[in-house]
């Protein structure tokens, strides 16, 4: 079965240097640092094709002596779960957890026996979706998962994984979903548009 898809066409007058990042929401706390998830960077007349799978993963980095650990990966099921940050011996371990959490929630509790702060980090395909949330012993990290994303026009020097600045994506964020096309147009003195439509869609040949 093929992995579902996001098209964006680039059918701006002047802007052969486009670049437009895909990313997602904290839609409780919309507040948080916000992280390109996929940059995409279509010249005038062509079409950007942007794989989106659906395999969400928690892991937990934690620091020891001056050097970065990482935890296993351990996958989101149907958008929610429960997961449990604890420690054995000298290692900090991530497991699933039988709290209870709201329904398209993902909770992440980190023991009090942990004795540091962890960052909490939400992969998707591979890749951070959301940038890593500090989380200190005792406290917790929740997170809304929907399968939503949203396209933004951002600086050419974005990459991917990237931190966006909320000012910048006001002006033209849309909310974007696999199986549908952005079509960008405009130019530099009108300003750019973002229109969204169903279907996949590409550039006309000869563009």
């Amino acid at each position: 079965m093929a992995t579902p898809q996001i098209n964006i066409i680039n059918n701006t007058v002047d802007n052969d240097n486009l670049n437009l990042a895909i990313y997602q929401k904290f839609s409780a706390t919309p507040d948080l640092t916000v992280a390109a998830w996929r940059t995409a960077s279509p010249s005038i007349g062509t079409t950007a094709y942007v794989p989106v799978p659906s395999n969400y993963a928690v892991h937990v980095i934690y620091n020891q002596d001056g050097i970065n650990y990482k935890t296993k990966c351990l996958q989101i099921t149907d958008y929610e779960g429960a997961y449990q940050v604890s420690k054995e011996g000298s290692d900090i371990t991530l497991s699933a957890s039988t709290t209870d959490y709201p329904d398209n929630q993902v909770l992440v509790d980190v023991a009090k026996k942990v004795a540091q702060s962890v960052d909490v980090c939400i992969t998707l395909g591979g890749d951070v979706v959301y940038p890593p949330q500090t989380t200190s012993p005792g406290d917790s990290q929740d997170f809304s998962i929907l399968p939503t994303l949203y396209l933004a026009k951002v600086k050419p020097e974005v990459t991917k994984g990237g931190i966006l600045v909320a000012e910048e994506l006001s002006s033209s964020e849309v909310a974007i979903q696999p199986g549908q096309t952005a079509t960008i147009t405009g130019d530099i003195n009108s300003g750019y548009t973002i229109t969204v439509q169903n279907g996949l869609s590409t550039a006309p040949c000869g563009n």
